[in-house]
């Protein structure tokens, strides 16, 4: 196995490289589990599910007839998304 590097961010977050996460069928929104061995000065990534962001909520009151197909719209562009290869 390659060893590659990545940086902490100043936030604390660690980025896993593009194409290891598509070799791993990893996709965004993916929820991981960190394990930490103390040990062996490890830490080990390990998916726990495949997360989705919420539905839309339909408009309702005096946007209802304003907007009334932005649920289908958001529907449609996150079908289009998932059907194109992760880059």
């Amino acid at each position: 196995m390659p060893k590659l590097t990545t940086v902490l961010s100043t936030k604390g977050q660690v980025i896993v490289p593009a194409h290891v996460g598509r070799a791993l069928g990893w996709a965004p929104g993916l929820t991981l589990q960190i394990q930490w061995s103390r040990a062996e000065n490890r830490l080990t990534l390990a998916p726990i599910s495949q997360t989705r962001r919420p539905m839309a909520i339909p408009a309702s009151g005096a946007l209802r007839d304003v907007y009334p197909l932005s649920t289908d719209y958001v529907r449609a562009l996150r079908d289009e998304a998932e059907r194109r290869p992760w880059r």
